[in-house]
């Protein structure tokens, strides 16, 4: 009688360890799930600004594109406001005028500037 109480003891220890170990099993399983859940709701996120960044980057350089052609145009209004000349004139002759060479002294600056 006395063994098998010692064993219904043994027995109900190993029954409350295993009970222990799956109760961990389950809260590790558990906060695995919501890390799980966690690291995909920050990877979707991460897409989605990586999706933005990229489509803000292609409007920034088009942006940039519009506002140096309009520089490109705007100095020259102001250059043919400020001398006016005959452009109808060959090109050769044009750009052997001092006025040619300046402006390609000008076109010259804005390429270097970019």
């Amino acid at each position: 009688m006395a063994e098998f109480s010692r064993r219904q003891g043994w027995n109900r220890e190993q029954r409350e360890r295993l009970d222990r170990i799956n109760q961990s099993i389950l809260r590790c399983r558990s906060e695995m799930r919501q890390l799980s859940e966690r690291n995909t709701e920050v990877l979707v996120r991460f897409s989605s600004l990586s999706k933005k960044r990229l489509i803000l980057s292609k409007k920034m350089a088009t942006l940039s594109g519009q506002i140096e052609s309009r520089r490109v145009r705007n100095l020259k209004e102001l250059l043919v406001i400020l001398f006016p000349v005959d452009l109808a004139v060959s090109r050769t002759a044009f750009l052997s005028s001092s006025l040619g060479e300046h402006l390609n002294w000008i076109g010259n600056l804005v390429h270097q500037s970019r």
